[in-house]
C-alpha cells in the first residue's frame, strides 16, 4: 500500500534528500495558490551529469523505501536536467548552464504572459525548444545554423552529374539522335522548297 503523505511533508523529505546528495543551492517554491500544476517546485543543481544522476536516483530510491507513490521522470537519460513529478511535488535537478538558462525560480517568482508554461527537459530539447524570450542573438544563432546547414551548388558537381546521365549510352544511339536531328532538318527544308514551287504562288 501507497503512503499518502502531505505535500509540504512531502517537499520537506525531498529537500533532505538533495541536500544529503550535497546538491547546489537548493530552492524551494511555494506555488500554492498560484497554479494547479504543483503546491511545491524543489529547484536545484549538479556539478555533472553523474552528480545529476546519483541525486535523481537517491531521491527514486528514497521514495520508494518511503512507499511513495511512483513518480513520472524525464530526462534521466541525459541527466542533464531531471525532472521528477510526484504530482503535489516536482523536483528539477539540473545542471549549472540549463539552470542559469531557463531561469524556473524567475518564471514563477515574477508576472507571466496569460498561458505561459514552464520549460521541462522535454521541451527544452532540440528543436522544440525554440529561442528563449529575452535570449538576444537567438535569432542570429538560428540563421547563422541554417546557413552551415546549406551547402553552395558546385558547377562541377554539375557536369559531373551530367557525364553521370551519359554513361552506358553508346555511340550509336548518340549517332541516332543526331541522324534524327538532321532527317528534321531535311524535311523542314524540303517542306519550303515545296511550298515556293506552288502554281500561282509568286516570290515572297
Amino acid at each position: 500500500m501507497k503512503t499518502v503523505m502531505p505535500a509540504d511533508e512531502k517537499a520537506q523529505f525531498l529537500l533532505d534528500v538533495v541536500e544529503d546528495r550535497k546538491a547546489v543551492d537548493p530552492v524551494m517554491l511555494d506555488l500554492r495558490g498560484k497554479t494547479l500544476m504543483a503546491d511545491f517546485f524543489l529547484v536545484c543543481s549538479g556539478t555533472s551529469n553523474v552528480h545529476i544522476r546519483a541525486i535523481a536516483d537517491s531521491v527514486l530510491e528514497k521514495s520508494e523505501e518511503k512507499r511513495l507513490a511512483k513518480p513520472r521522470i524525464e530526462g534521466q537519460e541525459n541527466a542533464e536536467w531531471v525532472l521528477i513529478d510526484f504530482g503535489d511535488v516536482i523536483l528539477h535537478v539540473m545542471g549549472e548552464e540549463p539552470r542559469e538558462r531557463y531561469k524556473l525560480e524567475q518564471f514563477w517568482t515574477t508576472p507571466q504572459p496569460k498561458g505561459a508554461l514552464p520549460p521541462t527537459p522535454s521541451t527544452a530539447d532540440g528543436a522544440d525548444a525554440g529561442p528563449l524570450e529575452g535570449d538576444e542573438g537567438a535569432d542570429a544563432r538560428f540563421f547563422d545554423e541554417a546557413d552551415q546547414e546549406v551547402e553552395p551548388i558546385d558547377e562541377d558537381d554539375l557536369d559531373d552529374e551530367e557525364d553521370d546521365e551519359l554513361d552506358g549510352v553508346s555511340l550509336d544511339e548518340l549517332a541516332k539522335d543526331d541522324d534524327f536531328d538532321e532527317d528534321e532538318d531535311l524535311i523542314d527544308e524540303d517542306e519550303d522548297d515545296d511550298e515556293e514551287d506552288l502554281p500561282g504562288r509568286g516570290p515572297r
